[in-house]
């Protein structure tokens, strides 16, 4: 999460501090509509916040937050869930699985005996 208070920008994840640093310190700039750098001490984020359009370069008084992906709360790491897997490549995985075991019990025995 980047959160922005009294002229200095916090970045944390996970409910831990990656960085601190004052106004004079970093850049923001906006690579594009949804995407966006920010720069300090000779490195380079780039992130896309889930609401590019309400996220913007905070006045000295406000407090803006990005935050990546769906709405979540501020100390949780966001993390996309995978579509569910589809029936055949269910079946392709057990018979490779099926396989593999096979082969380990041959080699094993080759080895043995």
């Amino acid at each position: 999460m980047i959160s922005f208070h009294d002229s200095r920008l916090r970045l944390t994840s996970g409910g831990e501090e990656i960085g601190d640093w004052d106004r004079s310190v970093y850049q923001l700039s906006r690579v594009d509509p949804a995407t966006f750098v920010l720069s300090a001490e000779g490195e380079d984020l780039t992130f896309r916040p889930a609401l590019p359009d309400e996220f913007a370069i905070p006045s000295m008084k406000g407090t803006v937050e990005a935050r990546r992906g769906t709405s979540q709360s501020p100390d949780t790491d966001t993390q996309e869930q995978a579509p569910p897997a589809k029936p055949l490549t269910l079946v392709f995985f057990y018979l490779l699985v099926a396989g593999t075991a096979a082969m380990a019990v041959w080699a094993l025995t080759s080895f043995i005996g």
